[in-house]
C-alpha cells in the first residue's frame, strides 16, 4: 500500500515539471510558456536574443524541433504512464485495499491521467488517448469521451475532501469535468 502511495505521488510530481523534461517553463501545469505567452496573457520580456525559441511561441513562428513544445509532450505523457501506472498497481489483487481507499486511489490517478490529457488535447488537438491497457497508439480518434470518463469516474469515487492536502477531490473533478464541457461547447452539461 505504500508503494502505491508512493507512485501516486510519483504522478503529483510531473505537476510542477521539475526534472521531468527541460524545465518548468517548458513542462509545468501552469503552461506560461507554451500557452499563456502564446495567447498573450503573458509577456517573454527581454529580446527576441533571449531565448529565441520562447521569441518563436510569442511570434506563432513555432518550429517542430522547439523544445518548449517537444518537453511539454514528454511531459504530459510522463505522466499519464505514471498515472497508468498507479491504475494497474491498484487493480492487482495482491494489493489489499478497502473499497474507499482503491476508489480515492483511482480517482485520483484518473483524476490525473485527465488532466495530463486534456492538457495534450487543448494544446495540439489531435493525440493519442493511452489508458492502461492501450497497445496501440492512435490519434485519429477524438479523445474527450475518454477524458470525460476519467473526470466522471473521479467525481463519482473521491471524496468531498482529502485527508492529505493538496491531494485531488470530488470538486476538482468537477471543475475539470465542467471545462472539458466548456471547450467540447457542451454548455448545458457544463452548468450542470
Amino acid at each position: 500500500k505504500k508503494a502505491l502511495d508512493a507512485l501516486l505521488i510519483g504522478v503529483y510530481a510531473v505537476l510542477d515539471g521539475q526534472g521531468i523534461a527541460g524545465d518548468s517553463w517548458e513542462t509545468s501545469a501552469v503552461n506560461w510558456a507554451t500557452a499563456g505567452v502564446a495567447a498573450d496573457d503573458d509577456y517573454k520580456g527581454t529580446d527576441a536574443n533571449d531565448q529565441p525559441q520562447m521569441t518563436e511561441v510569442e511570434q506563432y513562428k513555432s518550429q517542430p524541433t522547439n523544445r518548449y513544445f517537444f518537453n511539454k509532450w514528454r511531459a504530459v505523457y510522463e505522466g499519464i504512464a505514471r498515472a497508468n501506472d498507479v491504475i494497474k498497481l491498484a487493480e492487482d489483487p495482491d494489493i489489499i485495499l478497502t473499497a474507499d481507499e482503491k476508489n480515492n486511489i483511482l480517482g485520483q490517478a484518473r483524476m490525473l491521467r485527465g488532466h495530463f490529457h486534456f492538457d495534450a488535447k487543448r494544446m495540439w488537438k489531435n493525440v493519442p488517448y493511452i489508458s492502461e491497457t492501450t497497445t496501440t497508439y492512435d490519434n485519429s480518434t477524438d479523445i474527450w469521451p475518454d477524458i470525460e470518463a476519467d473526470f466522471k469516474f473521479a467525481y463519482d469515487n473521491l471524496p468531498e475532501t482529502q485527508s492529505e492536502g493538496a491531494r485531488v477531490n470530488k470538486w476538482a473533478a468537477a471543475c475539470y469535468l465542467a471545462k472539458s464541457f466548456m471547450f467540447e461547447h457542451k454548455y448545458t452539461e457544463a452548468k450542470a
